[in-house]
């Protein structure tokens, strides 16, 4: 009888053990590796996916660029000419 058990348990184990190792291996960034999952490294996909991260760190980091050139900074207090020329 609690053989049925066990092995339910066993093979439930094995479920987890497995969709964690999944995971591990092809979702989850290692910093060791150079932020890329062990599959990618495997297939050689790293130098893919870092282009495609630095364009997409790019086309975010424009956006910002352009807000802080557009920004009025015309309310700031300005330091005197004679405390800037000392």
């Amino acid at each position: 009888m609690g053989w049925g058990i066990m092995s339910v348990s066993v093979l439930h184990a094995r479920r987890l053990i497995q969709s964690y190792a999944n995971r591990y291996n092809t979702v989850r960034l290692h910093s060791a590796i150079g932020h890329v999952t062990p599959q990618d490294m495997l297939h050689g996909r790293q130098a893919k996916n870092h282009a495609e991260r630095d364009r997409r760190l790019d086309e975010a980091r424009q956006p910002r660029q352009l807000r802080r050139r557009q920004a009025d900074y015309s309310g700031l207090i300005q330091a005197p000419v004679s405390l800037l020329a000392t």
